[in-house]
Order: C-alpha cells, then sequence, then structure tokens
C-alpha cells in the first residue's frame, strides 16, 4: 500500500480525518510505503512556510513502520498511462504512477483521482 502525502500528514498529526475503513487497511496491511516523492513534496512545503516539519521527521517514519518507496525510471514510464491527469499536481501524478507501476493500493483523499474509477485507488475518507 502507498499513502498519499496528505494521508501521511494526517497519520501523524490527525488521524481522525481517516476514514474507519481506511485506518483498518492501513493496520492490517503487510506494507505501508511512504513515497520519496511525498518526501519532497513536503519538505519543499517547508521551505515555503506552508508546514512546519521535525528535521528527524524521516526517521519518525522509518520508526513508525513506514517504508520508503524511491521513484525510479520505471515509475516515470507510467506517466503516459494518465494522460488525463497532464495538468493535475505532478506530485500526484507521480504517486499514481509508482503505486501503479508496484501494483499497490494507494490511499488518497485526491477527488480528481478518485474520479479515474481505478479499482486500486482508495478512498482516505471511507
Amino acid at each position: 500500500m502507498l499513502i498519499d502525502t496528505h494521508v501521511v500528514l494526517w497519520l501523524v498529526g490527525a488521524p481522525d480525518r481517516l476514514g474507519p475503513r481506511t485506518v483498518a487497511a492501513i493496520r492490517e496491511a503487510d506494507q505501508v510505503c511512504v513515497s520519496s516523492v511525498s518526501l519532497a513534496e513536503m519538505r519543499i512545503k517547508q521551505l515555503r512556510g506552508k508546514l512546519d516539519l521535525p528535521d528527524d521527521f524521516e526517521q519518525r517514519l522509518r520508526a513508525s513502520g513506514f517504508k520508503e518507496l524511491a521513484l525510479d525510471w520505471a515509475h516515470t514510464t507510467r506517466l503516459t498511462d494518465f494522460p488525463g491527469l497532464s495538468t493535475h499536481d505532478p506530485f500526484d501524478r507521480l504517486l499514481l504512477s509508482q503505486a501503479s507501476g508496484e501494483g499497490m493500493e494507494f490511499v488518497t483523499a485526491d477527488a480528481v483521482l478518485l474520479r479515474l474509477g481505478l479499482s486500486w485507488v482508495r478512498d482516505a475518507g471511507q
């Protein structure tokens, strides 16, 4: 399972924003991954003053049992699988491509991604 950037932040700071089925699925998952793409997105937001993260945030995620999923070339080739998202947030497109390429369930609350109707994209609010 790969979790979207906002889902990571909700798990850490506002778990009540997640739906009960999502919480159960995360608890039951063999492996919950956080993408290096999400970590980059969060650090960029931190630099812009939109997010406050501790210096050891990545280490805390690892200590909590999350596994890092690095972005690789095979993931980037999957970007063309979603031409309808060409103007959507590039971080979201990369995350979707990673989940697709790895055959992972993707947990998000992004309405645009949920409207794609992909069976492996889970609504974080449920």
